[in-house]
């Protein structure tokens, strides 16, 4: 996703690879931050690189993925590396959402 950039008065550009990997299982390796609650969460933030707070020390939106977990599952904040499974979908038309999101996902390795 390092090759997708972002302009805040254009459209996102999205690498040919990426858009390749779009409704597929994928395997990533990031941090987790969370949008608001620290236990049982449902969806989070993963990103390239841990970041104090979220908000103070934003990443570009190209390196943020919003991680929407399987129905029934849950996760505690961990402050390592996680390695996460699920479906990568974009969103490309609206800037009101996540520009990737990681669908059914679960976490596979802590």
């Amino acid at each position: 996703m390092n090759k997708s950039k972002f302009y805040w008065d254009k459209d996102p550009v999205i690498a040919d690879e990426v858009k390749k990997l779009v409704g597929k299982p994928v395997e990533i390796s990031a941090f987790m931050a969370p949008l608001d609650e620290y236990t049982k969460m449902r969806e989070f933030l993963a990103l390239r690189q841990s970041v104090g707070c979220f908000y103070c020390e934003a990443p570009s939106p190209t390196q943020v993925i919003l991680v929407n977990l399987k129905s029934g599952l849950t996760a505690e904040i961990v402050h390592t590396a996680v390695k996460l499974r699920g479906t990568l979908a974009l969103s490309e038309e609206s800037r009101d959402e996540f520009l990737y999101t990681l669908n059914d996902a679960e976490i596979i390795s802590k």
